[in-house]
């Protein structure tokens, strides 16, 4: 095909009319291919890409609701035209519904089917262009927090991209100032859940009592001054990201709290004798006291507290990454 010209096919079982639909948009400059028998259209979809598809209503063994669902499976960009008589406006709203571009009524003039081929073309470039500038700027926002080219660092990241693919609950260790947040929202953009929240927390800013509240929210009379119900850190992070950072200063109590979040996605606000469910991925952070050599120390213990915080490490974290390498 002439990639300088835009692409048409038309699928329509009536010669005459085929032929016609084909002189016309010849004539306004597509390259036109077309197709009398369904199948025929179908296997040229396989291997070649339209900006438009003009496809008849009727048709028979494939109708054109069919053709269309075919088309989006195989060439989710076309735009898609249903041709159709007066008695089938009906079904041509409903394939409107299902994807299609718009709908053409016979009989129909010359100008308009031209007008029509420009309308959908334009809607087909201007829905391209959207989807190239949405790759574009989540390609930047992912890459733009880091700026290197040390060999390590670059392996660190793709790994991070790895691990991002997962559901895993994960554990960065770093002194501080080596950018663990950074991570924890690169992971995030990275992941399936980068269209939800990226909530952040920071446990070391607030006292015990206050950060249950932070986290898992309260409800109406729970202590003074809860003077109405409020959500906490885990709701809002509702399909998303939650990120909680310094976990090493969480005290024991709560601790047990957000390992019933991690094991059996449940939680009760402060004051709520009802358990809540939550779907969220859990990144956490802690500072690494820096050995004499200037090098982070590998086995810092992560919660504070007895044996039993040691083990809450283990059961926490599925992965852990350390910084700086």
């Amino acid at each position: 095909m002439d990639n300088h010209k835009p692409s048409v096919i038309v699928v329509d079982d009536e010669e005459h009319i085929l032929k016609t639909i084909g002189i016309c948009l010849d004539a306004s400059g597509f390259e036109t291919a077309l197709c009398s028998k369904p199948q025929q259209a179908l296997d040229r979809l396989q291997h070649d890409c339209f900006d438009l598809a003009f496809i008849d209503l009727k048709m028979a063994p494939i109708d054109g609701m069919e053709m269309l669902a075919e088309i989006k499976k195989c060439s989710p960009e076309t735009a898609v035209i249903i041709i159709t008589a007066h008695g089938s406006i009906d079904t041509a709203v409903e394939a409107i519904k299902q994807g299609a571009y718009h709908y053409l009524q016979k009989p129909f003039e010359y100008k308009e089917l031209q007008l029509f081929a420009q309308k959908a073309l334009e809607y087909h470039q201007l829905n391209i262009e959207v989807q190239q500038l949405r790759k574009q700027a989540l390609e930047s926002r992912q890459q733009s927090n880091f700026i290197t080219k040390n060999k390590h660092m670059l392996g660190q990241l793709d790994l991070a991209v790895k691990v991002a693919e997962s559901s895993m609950s994960i554990l960065i260790e770093g002194e501080s100032g080596t950018g663990k947040e950074l991570i924890a929202q690169f992971i995030h953009d990275n992941s399936d859940r980068k269209s939800g929240a990226f909530v952040k927390v920071n446990c070391a800013a607030l006292p015990a009592e206050l950060l249950e509240s932070e986290l898992f929210g309260h409800v109406k009379g729970a202590f003074t001054g809860a003077l109405n119900n409020r959500q906490g850190r885990f709701e809002l992070a509702h399909d998303g990201t939650i990120f909680l950072d310094e976990i090493g200063e969480v005290s024991l109590a709560i601790q047990v709290k957000l390992l019933r979040v991690i094991q059996h996605k449940e939680f009760e606000r402060v004051g709520e004798s009802t358990s809540r469910k939550v779907d969220v991925r859990i990144i956490a952070a802690t500072r690494i006291s820096p050995m004499p050599s200037g090098k982070a120390h590998l086995e810092t213990i992560c919660f504070i507290g007895s044996m039993q915080s040691v083990s809450s490490r283990y059961r926490y974290a599925n992965a852990r990454k350390t910084f700086p390498f």
